[in-house]
């Protein structure tokens, strides 16, 4: 009988869910790090300088208006990574990044991600539909709160996107 090697995993279900090839062209580059509760993660119109895909920590995604008020946009926890912006082209950050829960995260350095872009078609591929699944999840929020009031939100959310 023979066995199939298992497949490392990383912690992170967007990493751990890339095919294996890639993975492999993406481990040499990533560092495990710590992550503490209030770490800022990246700052509007700053120039990104790491990708961080949490294991147990949850970022939170926070967008400050002009008059200085300031709404979480997103959370990006195990399931995902942050500063998705890049894939889509951006240089530098239009939120702010702020550590919620702490634990630990992937790193993986910008210029790394640059390169890999490049060479690894199915991470781009896979980033992209990240992006979009994100994009959905933002535009089916803003339409629930748009329709419905703040007591009958939660109770519509399981009942999948199209339920509003």
């Amino acid at each position: 009988m023979s066995s199939v090697p298992k497949k490392t995993t990383t912690g992170n279900l967007f990493l751990d869910h890339l095919p294996s090839h890639v993975l492999d062209a993406i481990r040499p580059s990533l560092t495990n790090v710590s992550l503490k509760r209030g770490e800022i993660v990246f700052e509007s119109d700053r120039a990104f300088e790491k990708v961080l895909f949490p294991i147990g920590s949850i970022v939170s995604i926070v967008l400050e208006m002009l008059d200085g008020a300031t709404a979480e946009v997103g959370l990006v926890g195990r399931e995902g990574m942050t500063d998705l912006s890049i894939v889509l082209g951006q240089s530098a950050a239009q939120q702010r990044a702020i550590v919620q829960v702490p634990d630990s995260a992937q790193c993986l350095p910008v210029s790394a991600l640059g390169n890999l872009l490049e060479k690894e078609p199915a991470l781009k591929a896979s980033m992209l539909r990240y992006a979009q699944a994100t994009i959905n999840t933002g535009t089916y929020l803003a339409a629930c709160n748009s329709l419905h009031p703040t007591s009958e939100r939660g109770a519509l959310a399981p009942h999948g996107a199209r339920s509003c």
